[in-house]
């Protein structure tokens, strides 16, 4: 029966020998033909000692190296997946249980830590309104303008409605203003009308905390001219007449928000009447004012933001 359990005893040593993986010392490197007798002695007994599998320190798969400077050294132990071990060693004697130690607490390195994970396209305070479909315009404004060569100022309405494209602002607008002042000595019956619609094509150069946006427009207008003269028989005479016109000009506009919807807009523009350099005399009738060559405005009203 002893017999019998001594057999399989040795039959399961023998299993775990085999599949155990093999043993791989310590091993000496550097100058070891350099170092004093006393240090490379102390050195391959602690060698010898990493050859015990039964031990904390056995079977490392350790490179140790020693440094000796003066009356003592330093002993340096490295093994893959840790981190490197330096200890100074006062004397020969001390190396083997330091080297001991060493080897037995070595520890595997930390995985690198990873960076945090960025924060979600919806965690940021402009994340709803980035990621949210851009808002359309629709404004009203009070308009004057001042209309030179005619030298005459008039005030009206402006409607527009503007769509966002990425940074560009892209709009329509109608407009009418009619005459409030004549600046010269006009007739005294002189009546002046500006109907115009006008596209525009703006870029937003500010947008936070006011919305700043140039653009450039082009128009097409309808100016009215109306006055009384004498006629050949020296009566006076109603005389009126229609004009289209075409003007190119620049706008400057500002938004200040009063809220999340609504805004105070205003805004400057000017416009000129590219005929106006081919045809130096622009009046339709020797009683009526000149058309205007290029027109100064100023508008100021509310604008909605429409989602």
């Amino acid at each position: 029966m002893r017999s019998s359990i001594a057999v399989l005893l040795g039959l399961v040593a023998f299993a775990r020998s085999a599949g155990a993986e093999p043993c791989e010392p310590a091993r000496a490197v550097g100058d070891l033909d350099g170092l004093p007798a006393a240090w490379g002695d102390a050195l391959s007994d602690l060698v010898d000692a990493t050859r015990d599998p039964s031990q904390p320190w056995g079977c490392p798969r350790a490179l140790v190296a020693l440094a000796v400077a003066g009356e003592g050294a330093t002993l340096v132990v490295e093994r893959p997946g840790a981190r490197s071990m330096e200890r100074p060693v006062t004397a020969p004697a001390d190396l083997v249980p330091i080297g001991k130690a060493m080897l037995a607490r070595a520890e595997a390195a930390p995985p690198p830590e990873l960076p945090a994970p960025p924060p979600p396209a919806s965690a940021g305070p402009d994340a709803a309104t980035s990621d949210a479909p851009a808002a359309a315009y629709l404004d009203a404004t009070a308009a004057f303008r001042y209309h030179g060569t005619s030298n005459v100022m008039t005030a009206g309405a402006s409607l527009r409605g503007t769509l966002p494209v990425g940074q560009l602002r892209i709009g329509l607008a109608g407009r009418y203003t009619q005459l409030v002042a004549p600046l010269s000595n006009q007739q005294p019956e002189l009546g002046f009308t500006d109907l115009g619609i006008t596209a525009i094509l703006g870029y937003q150069l500010v947008d936070a905390p006011v919305r700043f946006v140039a653009g450039l427009t082009g128009s097409v207008v309808v100016v009215g001219l109306e006055t009384e003269g004498p006629d050949p028989i020296g009566d006076l005479d109603d005389r009126e007449r229609d004009q289209v016109d075409a003007r190119l000009g620049l706008e400057a506009r500002l938004a200040v928000p009063l809220g999340s919807v609504f805004s105070f807009l205003s805004a400057l523009e000017v416009e000129m009447a590219p005929a106006a350099l081919a045809q130096l005399d622009r009046r339709l009738d020797a009683a009526l004012p000149f058309l205007p060559s290029y027109v100064l405005g100023l508008s100021a009203g509310l604008e909605v933001s429409v989602p």
